[in-house]
């Protein structure tokens, strides 16, 4: 391993101490397509940090500081699992709260039995290129692996459907899914075998 590898600790649960920063991470990278449902930084932040659920991610820390993280959904809880219609009502009122959990609605997906879905991934943009993100998903998939899951599965809002394929959707080989009602959809699953994820 290299010396940023091992200065980089991959741990199963964010530690409350590093929540607000969870959240600005979770917003930089996802906040532009949520920004369909929820105009203002500030209200983002501050619905996630009402919502994001650390117990079900694995985060990478360097001195301290979160520089990527892996969140999931089982039947037991998901990392966004906080974002419910309340809170949105809360941060964004009744009307952008409605509004929200409309847009939000569309891309909320059932889990089949077996299955856990990786509930979004981030790596830091200073630290991506240092296999950060490649550590974080062979955690959850060996997380998965020993919990008794068949398969994992990443839904991926994909508004560049002809651009070239990340490490993420890499990892997961096979055919992509992509919905005829919402394209910028898409589906990837990957089967846990017993020779390994």
């Amino acid at each position: 391993m290299t010396d940023m590898e091992t200065s980089v600790e991959i741990v199963h649960g964010i530690p409350e101490a590093l929540w607000s920063c969870a959240t600005a991470l979770y917003d930089d990278a996802f906040g532009p397509k949520f920004a369909v449902a929820i105009t203002a930084s500030q209200q983002r932040l501050a619905m996630l940090a009402d919502s994001l659920t650390l117990a079900f991610a694995f985060g990478a820390i360097k001195d301290n500081r979160l520089v990527g993280l892996a969140g999931y959904k089982t039947h037991d809880g998901s990392f966004t699992d906080g974002m419910t219609y309340n809170v949105l009502l809360k941060h964004a009122g009744i009307i952008g709260g409605s509004w929200a959990a409309l847009v939000f609605s569309l891309y909320d997906r059932s889990l089949t039995s077996g299955q856990l879905l990786m509930d979004r991934i981030v790596v830091d943009s200073s630290m991506r290129g240092h296999g950060i993100g490649t550590r974080l998903i062979n955690k959850l998939a060996a997380f998965a692996k020993s919990s008794g899951y068949e398969t994992v599965r990443l839904d991926v809002i994909d508004t560049n459907p002809e651009g070239p394929q990340n490490k993420r959707t890499q990892w997961f080989s096979g055919h992509a899914n992509r919905e005829l009602w919402l394209p910028t959809l898409v589906t990837r699953v990957r089967s846990i075998n017993n020779n390994g994820a």
